[in-house]
């Protein structure tokens, strides 16, 4: 990857920040058509905005996954409360499920024939020699 200058660099930040195009240019001191331009036409400027990006995205996810005991935690001692009646309790259920896409990965688990899936590896490394 080329040596990004000072300007390109802050310009990644900011963007990968969620700063608009308008905001940037102003910050880095060029018009919104040039950062409109490394956007558009830098392909080492869209790789290192798209490693940040990512990287921040781990970072966060990261995050999410350290807390998520605590979140399970608070959640089952709101589900568990008396407040709740077992209407209340039934709806919170099934909004869980829902949420979290168990109800759609439930059907969508894959097939359990190893006879089936055979046959659709094979299919598909046709389709793959193919191309």
């Amino acid at each position: 990857m080329a040596k990004l200058t000072a300007n390109l660099e802050q310009a990644i930040l900011l963007l990968a920040k969620g700063e608009t195009v308008t905001a940037t240019a102003a910050a880095v001191g060029v018009t919104r058509q040039t950062v409109s331009e490394w956007l558009n036409r830098d392909a080492d400027f869209r790789a290192e905005l798209n490693r940040v990006r990512k990287e921040t995205l781990d970072a966060g996810a990261d995050k999410l996954r350290g807390m998520l005991q605590k979140a399970l935690d608070a959640l089952q001692a709101g589900f568990d409360s008396e407040d709740l009646s077992t209407r209340e309790r039934a709806q919170l259920g099934m909004a869980l499920l829902k949420n979290v896409g168990l109800v759609q990965r439930a059907s969508a688990v894959g097939s359990t024939n190893a006879d089936d899936i055979r046959s659709s590896q094979v299919l598909s490394d046709m389709l793959n020699f193919a191309r």
